[in-house]
């Protein structure tokens, strides 16, 4: 019987014994832990499934995640959550790392405890994560001396953590704080159309396909692309100002499932189906959302139903003004109706005794065919086509003196459209028609230059020839004796490796317009020629200053007189000798 005894006190004191060992590892291996850890969590954000926010005890919210990732708030009342604002509070909480350490042993070694530090009972904010595999429970306590950081603690750990004041920061003050502020879920390209419900007034319906925007209701006709972009960009672009019900103060349901306002809820802020302007959102793929736009909230503001009837909101009334409108405003009154201006193949413009022609080639670089055939300038060209495709039909006047008239025509790939005849007013952003022609005077690979001369019409000449095996510029034979400026020759090259103009003067240059721009006698030829045996010499020349200080100038063989601006005429008159 007395070894029977013995056996079982034997068997209780090693169980015992390896109880005590457990607790001793486990309370060691948690130590370590606590020392190497520097975070609040110890699980990654991408884990984290739920959000609680206490604050003062009473006012709570949660959030939760789905299968989806999709954040919800579902305490104090059930509403979209915006996912950049949970992801700001959960990567304070699991990736910033903490700033200083107080141990339970420091804390007992200095005679402090959590009443010290603002964390004793009654803490104003605690925040909880809740993930797979665990959950952490963070108390936030008194700031510091400095203010720069905060104390915290964790549940179940005594220790006191110095954050930076920042992860506190991070936490909304009440619910509002963490809702969805964009007015849609979408971008532009997600829109597929749009659907527009105003009391006394006809249903319109707007629809985009592969060719643009179009009116669908209530008539078919194509739809006008800048006044259905604004309406997109409005409704992209809005931001809730804030929220009415529920809300923070207002509170909804906590059950976690929204439901839709009831008629005399919505009432009073003009939110009825007789009074409210209702826009139907459908995206190219998913759920329509339905906006309500009632009565004013206040300077610039206005009411709004969202989210599909389950919250009123507050938004910048010019919103609301952008769908106040009738069918009209919507259709496309283009004279020109295309949808983008890569159609265009051609266009004409007949001002006064001009004819202006650009075509544009199968690599979409347009090109001058008349009055002169020249390479276009791309900006110029593209801002006349821009200005072409917008013009209105209540652009086109019944009658307009001659001398502000031009005659517009468009080819498209689907053939020549008729003329119409605009005031030349509608060109004042273009500028002068001219300076559709491309601005480049001279284009040239300096290493192919083998002699260049200067030529002023005041004081002495020079011409320097290449020497190409030694790389050396030297007097030509005959030249007055002097001595060659290699770096302003070099410098000289470079600067007509490519001359750009500022202006084009004029396209077909006359004797007079000559004489007026001072090349009938100019003040500096250039003359550049090049190697082989068939190179085509180039003279550039410059003539009188223009108006505003640069000169005239013009290209041998060249109809057009070109405006050089006061830094490239510079660069130009140079001496290459000394």
């Amino acid at each position: 019987m007395s070894n029977r005894r013995f056996i079982v006190f034997f068997l209780v004191g090693i169980a015992f014994l390896s109880a005590v060992l457990a607790f001793l590892s486990w309370r060691a291996r948690a130590v370590a832990s606590e020392a190497t850890r520097n975070t609040l969590c110890t699980f990654p954000p991408e884990a984290v499934e739920g959000v609680e926010v206490v604050r003062d005890g009473t006012n709570v919210t949660r959030l939760v995640r789905n299968e989806m990732g999709a954040w919800s708030l579902v305490e104090p009342y059930a509403a979209p959550a915006d996912a950049a604002s949970v992801a700001r509070l959960v990567d304070a909480l699991t990736l910033r790392p903490f700033v200083d350490l107080r141990t339970a042993a420091e804390l007992a070694e200095l005679g402090e405890d959590f009443a010290d530090f603002g964390l004793a009972e009654g803490v104003r904010t605690v925040v909880a994560l809740r993930a797979r595999g665990g959950a952490t429970r963070v108390f936030f306590g008194a700031r510091s001396a400095s203010g720069k950081d905060v104390y915290a603690r964790v549940d179940g750990l005594y220790n006191v953590f110095t954050l930076p004041v920042e992860v506190l920061e991070a936490i909304p003050a009440d619910a509002d704080g963490f809702r969805v502020r964009a007015l849609v879920a979408w971008t532009r390209e997600q829109i597929a159309g749009l659907d527009l419900h105003a009391p006394e007034a006809p249903f319109i319906r707007l629809v985009r396909n592969a060719s643009g925007w179009r009116l669908a209701a209530p008539v078919e006709a194509p739809a006008d692309e800048a006044v259905v972009a604004s309406l997109v960009e409005g409704l992209v672009g809005a931001r809730i100002a804030g929220f009415v019900m529920p809300s923070a103060t207002q509170r909804g349901t906590a059950s976690g499932e929204r439901s839709v306002l009831s008629r005399s809820a919505l009432a009073p802020y003009g939110l009825s189906v007789e009074a409210g302007l209702a826009v139907n959102v459908k995206p190219e793929f998913g759920v329509s959302e339905q906006v309500v736009f009632g009565a004013s909230a206040g300077t610039n503001l206005v009411y709004a139903l969202v989210q599909n009837g389950t919250a009123v909101v507050t938004l910048e009334a010019a919103v609301a003004d952008l769908f106040r409108k009738g069918d009209a405003a919507f259709r496309d009154t283009r004279v020109f109706p295309f949808g983008a201006d890569e159609q265009v193949r051609s266009v004409s413009i007949s001002a006064g005794p001009l004819v202006y022609v650009l075509t544009r080639g199968a690599n979409g670089a347009w090109r001058l065919e008349a009055p002169v055939v020249a390479p276009a300038d791309p900006v110029a060209a593209a801002a006349l086509v821009n200005v072409i495709l917008r013009i209105r039909r209540n652009d086109v006047p019944d009658r307009i003196p001659p001398e502000e008239a031009v005659r517009v025509s468009v080819a498209t790939s689907r053939g020549v459209h008729p003329d119409v005849t605009v005031a030349r007013e509608l060109f004042k952003t273009c500028g002068p028609f001219a300076n559709l022609r491309a601005k480049t005077l001279l284009e040239l690979d300096a290493k192919s230059v083998r002699r260049l001369s200067l030529k002023p019409s005041e004081g002495t000449g020079a011409s320097v020839v290449l020497d190409p095996e030694r790389g050396t510029w030297s007097l030509a034979e005959g030249s007055a004796p002097m001595t060659v400026n290699v770096e302003a020759v070099r410098k000289l090259l470079a600067a007509l490796t490519r001359v750009e103009a500022a202006s084009v003067e004029t396209l077909t240059a006359s004797p007079d317009d000559l004489r007026r721009c001072g090349l009938d006698a100019p003040a500096l030829v250039i003359a550049l020629d090049f190697e082989g045996a068939d190179a085509v010499r180039r003279n550039l020349m410059l003539g009188a200053r223009a108006p505003d200080g640069g000169r005239y100038a013009t290209v041998g063989g060249a109809d057009a007189v070109f405006v050089l601006d006061r830094a490239t005429a510079a660069a130009l008159m140079v001496s290459i000798t000394e």
